[in-house]
């Protein structure tokens, strides 16, 4: 289509752009707050926010390694620096990860309804589904069997209120980002339905989209097929004219909120470290 992201992005403005990466790197600085909550029922510990702010804005940016796992992985640094042991810092980052994903399902479900089901079966391999569904039912029984499990499982359900806090985080989480997006859509929209009408469906579609980016093996950041399914999931609905400059600048506000989170982190973390100095002197 011969899209020009650049002319795109000095059409929509400086301004508009900067405030959108301002905003998605809010988010950023943000995701330490349903992962404080597991870590708090694995380790019992209260660990400084700051800290984990720091661990999750750095782990944020290992997402762009191939193989979509460096940034959970990245979150055990926190298990070196606060002596922890790392199988805890770990069970806290799986059970983050499917707190996330299970509220994300069903806050796209509550969007779509009826078009969830067909989104799923238009967009994902059915046989996949089906050997996930058996492996998870396989996973679930060989889990169940396995006394860590059985405590973490225990203490979850003795900590109900970390729970409802990291679920109203996701749902809060999903319909910020999603509110970014549509504001961006509405730039380039020139349709006859308003817009108004149609914000569940896209809300629903830049969930689904992000959890099918999430769940794609190897794909650094979701990179390529968040933008595909989000076009295709839209295709009828809104204009490719309208959708595809849109999902494009996302991506670049995107990777710009990643690139501009870790910057500040690095900043703070440059000028602790002078001030450290400067009192030793």
């Amino acid at each position: 289509m011969k899209i020009n992201i650049l002319s795109n992005i000095y059409t929509l403005g400086i301004l508009f752009i900067s405030v959108c990466v301002f905003l998605c790197a809010i988010s950023i600085f943000a995701s330490f707050i349903p992962w404080a909550q597991m870590l708090f029922v694995t380790t019992g510990k209260c660990i400084p926010s700051w800290k984990l702010i720091i661990v999750c804005v750095k782990a944020n940016v290992y997402k762009y390694i191939p193989g979509n796992i460096f940034q959970y992985v990245g979150k055990n640094e926190l298990a070196i620096d606060e002596h922890l042991r790392q199988r805890d810092v770990a069970s806290a980052t799986i059970m983050d990860i499917l707190i996330m994903l299970i509220v994300s399902i069903i806050t796209a479900f509550l969007f779509l309804r009826k078009s969830f089901f067909i989104v799923l079966f238009n967009y994902t391999n059915k046989y996949m589904l089906l050997l996930l569904s058996i492996l998870l039912c396989c996973s679930i029984i060989i889990i169940y069997r396995v006394k860590y499990v059985n405590e973490l499982i225990s203490k979850l359900f003795h900590h109900p209120k970390n729970l409802i806090i990291s679920i109203i985080y996701y749902i809060i989480q999903n319909i910020y980002i999603s509110s970014i997006y549509l504001a961006l859509i509405a730039k380039f929209y020139n349709g006859t339905q308003p817009l108004f009408s149609l914000s569940p469906y896209i809300y629903g579609a830049c969930i689904i989209s992000g959890i099918i980016g999430f769940l794609t093996p190897g794909v650094p950041g979701g990179i390529g097929i968040r933008e595909a399914i989000m076009i295709y999931i839209t295709n009828g609905i809104i204009e490719e004219s309208t959708i595809i400059p849109a999902v494009l600048i996302f991506r670049v506000i995107s990777i710009s909120s990643d690139l501009l989170s870790y910057i500040l982190i690095r900043l703070t973390l440059l000028l602790k470290a002078q001030k450290s100095h400067t009192k030793r002197v």
